[in-house]
């Protein structure tokens, strides 16, 4: 089985976009999580002083989100 998970500073482009509709595969988006790439809250390294690297709380929400989509879909295959 399939899941397509994205996260990027960049949307996914259209056609990929309709690949994954036309062949039904499951897409779970974490950009929805961390919000605005730019922002310094998820962006920013303490240990190298720099941005564009995911701190130690952004790990935890991509963690916590992705973990509650996942029993969410497996919850959802085993209803009978």
């Amino acid at each position: 089985k399939v899941i397509f998970v994205n996260i990027n500073k960049v949307k996914l482009d259209n056609d990929i976009l309709t690949l994954i509709k036309a062949n039904n595969i499951p897409l779970i988006d974490l950009n929805t999580v961390l919000g605005d790439p730019h922002q310094t809250k998820y962006y920013y390294w303490k240990v190298s002083n720099q941005n564009g690297h995911w701190n130690k709380k952004a790990h935890q929400e991509i963690g916590t989100y992705l973990a509650s989509e996942l029993n969410k879909r497996y919850d959802q295959k085993n209803i009978h």
